[in-house]
């Protein structure tokens, strides 16, 4: 992606510029989302975030993903870090602004972790990964390792079904899978936004069977092995800014940043 293409791609109102700081690319990318009455997740978020809703109805995400070529700028891609990664979210707005509160963010990559935490403070894990592929469905198995972090753990099947297609601007998949703004508290409780930037994702409709998810157990929540919205996306490269520490948050020590 063209890093001269971001500017002005997607309106974060009037906030000033920050510069890119990395790039990576997602494959293989499996979004599950399960509904939830706003009173469940309203107070897992900080007060100065709102929780957005559709048509009344909060939503929780388990995205799953194999990322290659995370590297800061100007490196090559072929010299990037790659991994298995899950991350377990929400949605909020700030300001007006629609954006991804983060619970979770497993991966297998001890360098990765430590190059993500440094440059966007989110709350992210070591786990185990086993990532395979047999005819078309993809196999996905995921252990926390983290030491002193709540026990988590994923276990699915996932593939792809019929034709790739655009999300319509003002519909569900829209709202749940085109957020381009990160948000999270530091260990310091300063609340932090960073924008990630990418073409709009090439989706395909999925189909999935989940042996096992303890990924909400963390903040109390049981998620069924079934009834989840299934979409799927081959790849997308995204270039990622600098976070940007500047208020300071009520949200008592973010639980997420154990080390």
């Amino acid at each position: 992606m063209n890093e001269s293409r971001i500017h002005g791609k997607h309106d974060h109102g009037s906030a000033p510029f920050r510069p890119i700081i990395g790039a990576m690319h997602c494959h293989d990318v499996l979004f599950a989302h399960w509904p939830f009455v706003p009173e469940k997740l309203r107070p897992l978020i900080p007060t100065e975030l709102q929780l957005d809703t559709y048509d009344g109805q909060a939503w929780l995400g388990v995205v799953a993903m194999r990322v290659t070529g995370m590297r800061p700028r100007f490196i090559p891609s072929f010299l990037g870090l790659s991994y298995s990664g899950v991350n377990v979210r929400t949605y909020v707005r700030h300001s007006g602004k629609p954006g991804v509160w983060f619970f979770s963010l497993d991966i297998d990559s001890r360098l990765s972790l430590l190059a993500a935490r440094t440059w966007y403070g989110l709350p992210y894990y070591k786990a185990h990964f086993e990532h395979r592929q047999k005819d078309q469905v993809l196999h996905f198995d995921c252990t926390r390792t983290h030491r002193g972090a709540p026990e988590a753990k994923l276990r699915f099947e996932y593939a792809p079904v019929g034709d790739v297609f655009r999300s319509e601007p003002d519909s569900l998949t829209h709202w749940l899978t085109e957020r381009y703004r990160l948000s999270t508290v530091s260990p310091q409780g300063k609340l932090g936004f960073g924008d990630i930037h990418h073409e709009p994702w090439p989706l395909q409709e999925a189909e999935a069977t989940f042996r096992i998810n303890t990924m909400g157990n963390q903040i109390g929540l049981k998620l069924p092995l079934d009834g989840s919205l299934l979409h799927y996306s081959r790849e997308r490269e995204m270039l990622i800014q600098s976070m940007d520490f500047s208020e300071q948050s009520q949200l008592d020590a973010h639980a997420s940043q154990q080390a």
